[in-house]
C-alpha cells in the first residue's frame, strides 16, 4: 500500500507543476523589441576606443626627449606635462577623427616650455599610426603618434555551464585511507636511533 501511493506521488506532483507552469506561459504577457529599440541598446553598451598618443620633442641641442602613454578620448582637448632635461614640457592636443572608424584625423598641437610659448596651436591632418612631425626655426621639432586604444569595459558575466562530467566524490569512502608515515618502533633502550639499525 506505501509503495503505490509514493509511486502516485512522485507522478502526480510533478504533473501538476508542468501543468501550473503551462497555464502561466498562456497567460503572460509578450513583448515585442522594435528594430530601433535594439540598435540604441548597441549604442549604449560599445565599448568606445580613445587615442593613445606618443610624443617626441627634439630640442635645439639635437637631443630628443619621448613620452609615450598619454590617453585622450577623441575630440577631447587634453595636456600632456612631463618634466625633462631640467624643463617643464607641456603639450596641448586634441585629436579629431574623421568620419565613422576611418584612419583619417585631424591633429591640434601646441607646444610650451617653462610656461613659455615654442609652437602655436597648429592644426595638422594626419592618418591613424601615422608619424607626424611640425618643424619650427631653431631645429626644434615635435612629432606625434596616434593609434587607437580599446577602452577596459566590463565584460558581460558569463553564463555558468552545467559540469559535463558526472561528479566522481564518493559519498562515503570504501576503507579508511592508509597513513603516510610508518612508525619505527624501537626497544627498550634510551638510545634515540635505536631501531634504524
Amino acid at each position: 500500500m506505501f509503495a503505490s501511493s509514493r509511486l502516485r506521488a512522485r507522478f502526480v506532483v510533478p504533473g501538476l507543476f508542468g501543468l501550473s507552469l503551462a497555464v502561466s506561459g498562456l497567460v503572460l504577457p509578450v513583448a515585442h523589441a522594435e528594430d530601433d529599440d535594439v540598435i540604441a541598446a548597441e549604442d549604449e553598451d560599445a565599448p568606445k576606443d580613445a587615442a593613445a598618443i606618443k610624443i617626441e620633442l627634439k630640442q635645439e641641442s639635437g637631443k630628443v626627449l619621448k613620452y609615450d602613454g598619454a590617453v585622450l578620448d577623441w575630440g577631447a582637448d587634453g595636456n600632456v606635462e612631463f618634466k625633462a632635461d631640467n624643463h617643464v614640457h607641456d603639450v596641448a592636443l586634441r585629436v579629431d577623427r574623421g568620419e565613422g572608424e576611418g584612419k583619417t584625423i585631424q591633429l591640434t598641437v601646441g607646444y610650451t616650455r617653462d610656461g613659455k610659448s615654442i609652437i602655436e596651436d597648429h592644426t595638422v591632418s594626419s592618418e591613424i599610426k601615422k608619424r607626424e612631425v611640425i618643424r619650427i626655426e631653431g631645429g626644434i621639432a615635435i612629432a606625434i603618434t596616434v593609434t587607437p586604444k580599446p577602452s577596459k569595459a566590463t565584460p558581460p558575466p558569463e553564463e555558468t555551464k552545467p559540469s559535463e562530467k558526472p561528479d566522481e566524490t564518493p559519498d562515503e569512502p570504501s576503507e579508511p585511507p592508509a597513513p603516510k608515515k610508518r612508525k619505527i618502533e624501537g626497544g627498550d633502550s634510551d638510545d634515540p636511533l635505536d631501531g634504524l639499525r
